[in-house]
């Protein structure tokens, strides 16, 4: 597919070169959103209010980012991935096709989630507590540790994390975190040997 060139005006007035399919159409670009130099973006993507999208960012067919999200340099954004209100992607992060990333939900710089993946809250759990799972770590909150660690952590480890309010959330979704940890591949340490 050969991208067309567009010379999108951001709300300050400076205008940038940007890269899109030539059935885009750019009033699906909300109001107040920045674009960086050299974005290229995919048909049928919808981009929210007051966002701003990085130089070089390749965003997919069918991607949804939602209102007020910081998308960072360079990163790539999967075909129908979406990445919800207020969310931050950082700098040469890669989100994978279908890629479901929440409200609120924090990516660090060259972080890769090349496969689907879920980034939110538990449902009906504390908001405090986002899930990470990708293919190497799984991260709770701001703790990210290989599952073998998850499985091996004792309540005084998890009480060091976030006193009772942390030992609380774990005994009461450690099975449904390991659960949803299981459908994307993820093993007992037992298991993997």
């Amino acid at each position: 597919m050969t991208y067309k060139q567009h010379t999108y005006t951001n709300p300050d007035g400076s205008e940038v070169t940007i890269y899109i399919h030539p059935d885009f159409d750019v009033s699906e670009i909300g109001r107040w959103t920045i674009i960086g130099d050299g974005a290229e973006i995919g048909n049928e993507v919808r981009i929210g209010r007051w966002t701003i999208i990085g130089d070089g960012v390749k965003i997919g067919n069918e991607a949804r980012i939602g209102d007020w999200a910081r998308i960072g340099d360079g990163t790539i954004i999967g075909d129908g991935a979406r990445i919800g209100n207020w969310a931050r992607i950082g700098d040469g992060a890669e989100i994978g096709n279908e890629a479901r990333i929440g409200d609120w939900a924090r990516i660090g710089s060259d972080n890769k989630t090349l496969y689907p993946v879920y980034i939110a809250p538990l449902p009906n759990g504390p908001k405090d507590y986002y899930i990470t799972i990708t293919k190497t770590t799984l991260t709770i909150g701001c703790e990210m540790h290989s599952l073998s660690d998850w499985w091996d952590f004792d309540d005084k480890r998890i009480m060091e994390m976030d006193g009772k309010k942390a030992l609380k959330y774990w005994r009461e979704y450690k099975d449904f975190i390991f659960k949803a940890a299981a459908l994307h591949g993820w093993k007992k340490p037992e298991e993997t040997s």
